[in-house]
């Protein structure tokens, strides 16, 4: 995606020793399971929040296709294919404003593969509020360019359009 460029520190051996190491505060890790190429986990909100909680940090990166550091389910091209849509309708549809990011598909040495989902810190306004989610709640996320003078700007999750 536009204005995003791919995080050098991600390698193949890089994505294996932080999976042994564990979730740090811009790392994050989720199972990704798909039924006949429809993506049955993580779940969108879920995915969703964590997205905008990166972006209104510092940024991250979200690594699917493990759900403990030892368990690491291998992804076929197709599934990751399916799984790069997954999160674009995600970054689409329910983050506000979209939310910019960018994919790496790996394939580690023991010839398991992942993918990693990164997105930057957002920058872009958005006037507060956002949609309501489906009990009738705004839920909005202040985001902050990171000096202390910085008044928030507003990031907002809403359910996915109908």
């Amino acid at each position: 995606m536009t204005g995003l460029r791919h995080d050098p520190r991600w390698s193949p051996e890089n994505v294996l020793a932080q999976i042994k190491l564990g979730e740090e505060s811009e790392v994050e890790f989720k199972q990704a399971r798909l039924d006949d190429y429809r993506v049955s986990a993580p779940q969108a909100e879920k995915v969703a929040d964590v997205l905008a909680a990166f972006a209104n940090a510092h940024g991250g990166t979200l690594i699917l296709s493990v759900s403990d550091p030892e368990e690491i389910r291998t992804l076929d091209r197709k599934q990751m294919d399916a799984l790069e849509e997954f999160i674009s309708n995600i970054c689409e549809d329910r983050i506000n404003p979209p939310l910019s990011f960018f994919t790496r598909r790996f394939l580690l040495a023991d010839r398991r593969s992942v993918l990693l989902v990164t997105v930057a810190e957002c920058r872009r306004a958005q006037e507060p509020g956002g949609f309501p989610d489906a009990q009738g709640h705004h839920r909005t996320r202040a985001v902050f360019t990171g000096r202390a003078t910085d008044v928030p700007v507003p990031c907002s999750i809403w359910p996915a359009r109908a």
